[in-house]
């Protein structure tokens, strides 16, 4: 799991290649328009009172989402669950929102998350 609360913590991901080129960059398209509406409507963007933005990568498990304040993850009801492909990989997208201020974006590839995962993502979808 990575948490991202900064254009700066794109980049390193982005230096250390670890995840896909692709969904960084639509991550930081994504975090690039936040921050624009954030900026148009006068107020300045802090993870701690907005949000932060998590990817899932292969191999997590939906229990280290407890490490966010999401647990159980069957309980959640998010806003949205959009999926998007990105050269031949299906990729989703969820809002979760814990009040009116703050909020979780979490990318992931289903297919790389356990089952609990993947069940939470169909049953939203």
């Amino acid at each position: 799991m990575r948490i991202i609360q900064s254009q700066n913590n794109i980049e390193q991901l982005k230096q250390l290649s670890i995840l896909d080129k692709a969904l960084l960059n639509k991550v930081e398209e994504d975090f690039r328009w936040m921050l624009n509406e954030y900026k148009s409507l006068g107020c300045e963007y802090t993870p701690e009172k907005n949000g932060i933005t998590v990817i899932l990568e292969a191999g997590d498990i939906s229990d280290v989402l407890k490490h966010i304040g999401i647990s159980p993850l069957k309980h959640v009801i998010p806003e949205f669950v959009d999926e998007f492909d990105l050269r031949g990989i299906t990729y989703t997208k969820s809002l979760i929102l814990f009040n009116n201020e703050y909020s979780v974006m979490l990318y992931a590839n289903p297919s790389e998350i356990d089952k609990e995962f993947q069940n939470w993502i169909n049953k939203n979808l």
